[in-house]
């Protein structure tokens, strides 16, 4: 089941929002929450930012909603999303995108101008060089990904040559998108990019590979457990009047943001970020920590959001509160997500395997055998069996059945 966003997290226009929707719909209130965060983050664009020593972070949000496909009622939480969004920004479906399969293809949707240098006469019928606009480029460097199936996007991202795990990377840290393809000369310099992404826990398991989930990839996501949160058969009644004036709200906000530029703590919040950060930075160990080492980061940018979408250029303890409610339901969910995974293909598969053998448990030899079909070495079944161990998710019996070691899962 998924954890309980406190109520902290629900602070401010935004937060009332939901509480408005929520009645009306089965779908998650943390769903609802995030993504309408994300969309807000990616109206707002690069006009206000919270800066981390020298580093500019903007609002910018990777969210990635996992439940169950019948259950979950992620789809319709993000048709409950767009109600308001569309409201607030008329122009928000320009943005708005999905289809996934390339890094060439989300740079080519805010891609720079292109210029080229042509051959042409002077009035003097003289050779000379011109340079010539080939593609206009996009302007707006905002865009809003939106992948409700997101296991077709990571099964992209697994195939050879693929460069869409870098974009993304690149995109959540407002760098400027290239990539080193022979066939694009796109880039796009100050994007600002957001991700708003749906998936079961089973396809996150079988195609978030251990490369993504080290390489910095799952660590800028937010990831959110989700479940349908009530049954209405007769579906809801919500009276959109109701949503006005927290609407009018946010469209003030959002055009306060746009000019905001770098935000600061109050003095409360500064003493409450000193005490906090500490947490933030010392996560736990094995691939859980690897997925939530951004911790401080995430806070930042969910603090810094909050506080434009107040109408303020300071962060308050209200705002500090509320980045951190979101921050523990993420860090919940990413541990029910991945504390079975190591990070390590085999250990994992190894792992699987232990707990189908129950009481008996595996031998080495049996692992060997009938685990890899002898196609493992050794070396690299003792380094996974090792790995299990120290990361407490596996135990190690000597001489169990038959006078012969064997490794067991706990409990």
């Amino acid at each position: 089941m998924p954890p309980e966003l406190e109520d902290a997290a629900f602070y401010g226009p935004v937060g009332e929002l939901v509480r408005l929707i929520e009645p009306h719909t089965e779908a998650d209130p943390a769903g609802l929450l995030l993504q309408m965060l994300a969309a807000l983050g990616s109206i707002i664009g690069r006009g206000a930012h919270v800066l981390a020593e020298r580093t500019p972070h903007f609002f910018n949000l990777f969210v990635a909603l996992i439940g169950d496909s019948s259950r979950g009622r992620k789809g319709s939480s993000w048709q409950q999303v767009l109600t308001v969004i569309r409201l607030v920004d008329n122009t928000f479906f320009l943005r708005e995108k999905s289809g996934c399969i390339s890094g060439e293809g989300i740079i080519h949707h805010i891609r720079d101008p292109l210029k080229a240098q042509v051959l042409g006469k002077d009035t003097k019928g003289a050779s000379v060089s011109k340079e010539v606009i080939k593609d206009p480029g996009v302007p707006d460097k905002r865009l809003c990904l939106v992948e409700t199936e997101f296991s077709k996007v990571l099964k992209a991202m697994n195939r050879q040559g693929n460069t869409m795990s870098d974009v993304f990377r690149q995109a959540w840290d407002g760098g400027t998108l290239q990539t080193l393809a022979k066939t694009c000369h796109n880039i796009a310099t100050h994007p600002h990019v957001s991700l708003v992404s749906h998936c079961t826990s089973a396809d996150i398991r079988k195609h978030l590979t251990d490369t993504d989930m080290a390489n910095g990839f799952a660590n800028r996501n937010l990831w959110i457990l989700v479940n349908r949160s009530k049954l209405l058969p007769e579906g809801g009644n919500l009276d959109e009047n109701a949503l006005v004036p927290w609407v009018e709200q946010l469209k003030k906000a959002v055009q306060f943001a746009k000019t905001a530029g770098a935000l600061q703590r109050d003095e409360a919040a500064r003493a409450l970020w000193r005490i906090d950060y500490a947490y933030l930075t010392d996560g736990p160990p094995g691939l859980v920590g690897a997925i939530t080492n951004r911790a401080e980061a995430q806070v930042l940018r969910l603090s810094g959001l909050f506080a434009v979408l107040d109408g303020s250029r300071l962060i308050g303890v209200r705002h500090h509160l509320a980045a951190m409610a979101i921050w523990r339901y993420c860090e919940c969910s990413a541990h029910t997500l991945f504390r079975d995974r190591t990070g390590n293909s085999r250990a994992d598969k190894i792992a699987g395997a232990l707990r189908n053998a129950g009481t008996l448990g595996l031998s080495k030899s049996e692992i060997q055998n009938s685990v890899f079909s002898r196609n493992a070495s050794a070396h690299d079944i003792h380094e996974a069996l090792m790995l299990l161990v120290a990361m407490r998710i596996a135990e190690f019996h000597p001489g169990g059945v038959g006078n012969v070691d064997r490794w067991f899962i706990p409990g």
